[in-house]
Formats: C-alpha cells, sequence, structure tokens
C-alpha cells in the first residue's frame, strides 16, 4: 500500500509479504518503485458448457502500472474457452484519436464468453517543438451469462512524446552520383519533419548515394566494370566498406521458342553479364516430359507445338524431339535425345543424321545424299552443368543441323543429271538412335524419326 502522504509508488510504497496459510506478515519494507501485484476475479457460471471466467490482473499500489494476463483470459487457465474469432470496430476522429474496439466469444454453441478490449489513443500538441504527445488507453470489458457487463478493467498509459506519422513526400533529385529521391516524413500535428533522406542511383539502377539529412550520416559508392563497389563515408570521404551490386535481370528459355535446346534459367546481369544460374535439359519445359518434348495441339487438320510451331501429323515425339527451325532460307533442325540410350561404338554421337531426298516412310528404298559438307551438327548439351545434386545425364544429347543449301541444290542437280531421280518432292532429315535391348545376346534396334520438308518450302 502507498506510505502515508505518499501519491505514487515513487513517493513510498510499502510492501508486506504474507503467508498464504496464517496471513502472517512474515517481511515488510518500503520501497519507492512500481511493484504489481495480482488480482483474480471470478464471473461465476458465464456459460453451461465452460464453467466461470477467472481474469488475471496485476496492478501496483498507485495504479500506474497495470497489466491483464491475456493467456488467462483468451484459455481461462485450462484451455476450457474456445476463442476462434475476433472482430474488430474502427472509430477515428481525423489526426486526434484513433480508436477500435475488438471482441472475443468462445467458440462452443452453449457458451457465452465473452470480452472486448478497446484501445484509445489520443494525440495533442502544444505548440513547442517537441509539444506532440499520445496517450494510451485499454479498456477490457468482461459479460457475464446474460450478456451485460460485469467487469471493466481500465489501463492508462502515458502521455509519450510521439509524432504522428502519417504523411510523406518525395521529389526528384539529383547531384554528381547519380539521380533520385528525396522523402521527407511530416508531422501532421506539429508540422516537425521526421525522416529526411536522399538517395540516388545510377543509369542501371543501382544505388550510388545515401545521405540522412537530419542525421549526421550518409555514403556514396563507386563502381567498376565487374559492379563492385567501393563505399566511402560522406562527410569524411574515408573508407567504409566494398561489395557487389549486380543488376539482375531474370532469364528463362521457358519463355523462348525451341522445344529442342538446352536453355539457361537463373539471373544475368545486364551490367557486367555475371551469371547466377544453371542450364535445364529441354524436357524440363513445364508442359514436357521424356517422352513428349513438345505441346501438342490438333487444328483440324494437324497437329502442332504451342511452343515453337512445328507441325507433325501424328502429334507425338515418338524418339527423339525434332523441332523445325528454318530461319531465313537456312534450313536447321534441332534435335534433343530425350530418353535412355547406349552410344554406338566407335561413334561420337548418340545421334546419327542422313539428308534424304524423296523421302517415303513406307519404302526401303533411299536417295541419300553423302556429301561431307552438306551439313554441320552442333551438339549444345552442357557437358557437366549442375543443378542442384544432380549432374545431367551425359547419354542425352542436344544439338542443331544446318543444312548447307547451295550444297543440297548442287547434289540435286548432280542426281537429276545423272538420271537418278527426275525431280524433288521433299527433303527430309532423319535421325537414327541405336537403342541396346537389356538382356544377355539382346542385338542392336536402329530407331529413327524423320522431318520431312516439301521442295517448295525449300525453294528447290
Amino acid at each position: 500500500e502507498l506510505a502515508p502522504g505518499s501519491k505514487s509508488c515513487e513517493d513510498g510504497v510499502y510492501m508486506y509479504w504474507k503467508c498464504t496459510d496464517c496471513d502472517r506478515i512474515t517481511s515488510f519494507h518500503k520501497a519507492y518503485y512500481h511493484e504489481t501485484y495480482r488480482h483474480e476475479y471470478v464471473i461465476e457460471d458465464v456459460s453451461e458448457e465452460c464453467g466461470d471466467m477467472v481474469v488475471v490482473w496485476y496492478e501496483c499500489a498507485c495504479g500506474a502500472e497495470k497489466d491483464i494476463d491475456r493467456w488467462q483470459i483468451n484459455n481461462n487457465g485450462l484451455h476450457r474457452h474456445y476463442l476462434n474469432n475476433s472482430t474488430t470496430q474502427w472509430i477515428t476522429d481525423e489526426h486526434t484519436h484513433r480508436n477500435y474496439i475488438e471482441t472475443y466469444t468462445c467458440s462452443l454453441e452453449l457458451c457465452q464468453y465473452k470480452y472486448t478490449v478497446e484501445y484509445d489513443w489520443h494525440y495533442s500538441f502544444d505548440g513547442t517543438e517537441d509539444g506532440c504527445q499520445v496517450w494510451y488507453t485499454y479498456t477490457y470489458r468482461f459479460f457475464d451469462k446474460a450478456g451485460n457487463v460485469a467487469l471493466t478493467l481500465v489501463d492508462n498509459e502515458g502521455p509519450y512524446n510521439s509524432h504522428y506519422y502519417d504523411t510523406s513526400s518525395s521529389t526528384e533529385y539529383s547531384n554528381k552520383y547519380g539521380t533520385g529521391w528525396e522523402t521527407k516524413w511530416t508531422c501532421q500535428h506539429c508540422g516537425t519533419v521526421t525522416s529526411w533522406s536522399r538517395n540516388t542511383y545510377d543509369e542501371h539502377g543501382r544505388q550510388t548515394y545515401y545521405e540522412d539529412v537530419l542525421g549526421t550520416y550518409g555514403w556514396y559508392r563507386e563502381y567498376d566494370e565487374y559492379c563492385t563497389y567501393i563505399q566511402y563515408d560522406l562527410r569524411t570521404g574515408e573508407y567504409e566498406t566494398s561489395g557487389t551490386n549486380h543488376n539482375y535481370q531474370y532469364v528463362s528459355g521457358k519463355d523462348g521458342d525451341s522445344c529442342t535446346q538446352y536453355y539457361y534459367e537463373g539471373r544475368i546481369c545486364s551490367v557486367c553479364g555475371d551469371e547466377d544460374g544453371y542450364y535445364r535439359a529441354p524436357d524440363e519445359h513445364w508442359w514436357a516430359n521424356h517422352d513428349d518434348g513438345h505441346n501438342w495441339y490438333y487444328n483440324g487438320d494437324h497437329y502442332y507445338c504451342g511452343h515453337c510451331g512445328t507441325e507433325s501429323s501424328t502429334g507425338s515425339d515418338a524418339i527423339i524431339s525434332l523441332e523445325d527451325m528454318v530461319e531465313d532460307g537456312v534450313l536447321k533442325v534441332g534435335y534433343y535425345n530425350y530418353r535412355e540410350w547406349r552410344a554406338v561404338q566407335g561413334q561420337d554421337s548418340l545421334v546419327l543424321v542422313d539428308i534424304v531426298l524423296n523421302y517415303d516412310y513406307n519404302s526401303t528404298e533411299r536417295i541419300t545424299i553423302t556429301a561431307d559438307d552438306l551439313y554441320t551438327k552442333v551438339v549444345t548439351s552442357p557437358e557437366n552443368e549442375w543443378k542442384g545434386d544432380h549432374c545431367y545425364e551425359h547419354n542425352r544429347e542436344s544439338g542443331i543441323v544446318t543444312v548447307n543449301m547451295d550444297v543440297l541444290k548442287a547434289c540435286i542437280a548432280e542426281k537429276i543429271n545423272a538420271g537418278e531421280i527426275d525431280s524433288v518432292e521433299n527433303v527430309a532429315v532423319i535421325f537414327s538412335v541405336e537403342e541396346r535391348i537389356i538382356k544377355e545376346g539382346g542385338e542392336a534396334t536402329w530407331l529413327e524419326m524423320a522431318l520431312t520438308f516439301d521442295a517448295s518450302e525449300l525453294a528447290l
């Protein structure tokens, strides 16, 4: 209890310790600080299911320090109440008052356990530079079974010096380090600028300058060609720190238009070219799997890939995935070996290529062009690209076959002049893969797939 003549615990308060059995005072002294002690309120028979409501409240002798046991009132100490909702009602009064009320109820059907918490913030300004003040009031109301307020507890805090942070303004700002923004935060009550900063950036979006105008701190950065910067103190010019600040742009081959080529996915710095990513196989496209690399659609006449545009009469990739990559009159065919194949002994490639004239799937007779400089095949599969804990399979191959059209036309003319053919109706690029039958004494099986072009497509 307060000592005689004291208006606050800080003026003097008597503290007693009593035996819980006989109520005898076992210790006594005078203190000059706030010490809260426990109060327990019981609202009896608040519900048929959960029983009484127990409210635990801590308060010092003068009432300046208060606290409520929110865990206790939410769980009633025995987890008997189950609070599953909180409805909030907001009340505001321009810039001088903020208020909202939270309502907590027990979720059990026959329980009327309910309490509300009203939060009040009152702001005032006395005209001085630091005259903005705020008071906090927390009002707890506990209801009985009939829905009437059975207990009200109020906790007041403050006043505290506090500006009303609610408005900011930004204007363009430039200096020798770059262009950026000057931002100010202003108290709505007294007009005091509470925060004032300047930031600039270079043409690549990298921050080059920071200044706390109200304080005493700021820095500037100098970058080299590799996006490494050295940071100096703005006022002393002394070295502070160093680091890197890349202007990364996300890059993904998923957004490209190839279904057969390994693609890079990750980030690439638009300034120095630094890469932070990895290559992914074509079968990692979101629509693809090991058996079907294209995203086929049927238009009523034939199938076409909705990603790369390749057309097909069957809408199936079969052995490997092929892609028509004709560009500016140059015949290009992309391919990717999706499945697990064993390389042909003595061969450098998993996929063999032939150029056939007047290709007919049902015929065993073929007119194959064997000129050494007819085509070039470039394997583009990364050899040791890691993705997580898995290295890409080395027995898969991705590449592009580029057909030399001048050599092709010369070979066709030669065969026509030799009487081997009368005309050319189509040109097929045939890919062959050897499949090893995994069993004792198994024979190798050659599997083929062709991409066929009409002579008119190639201007032959």
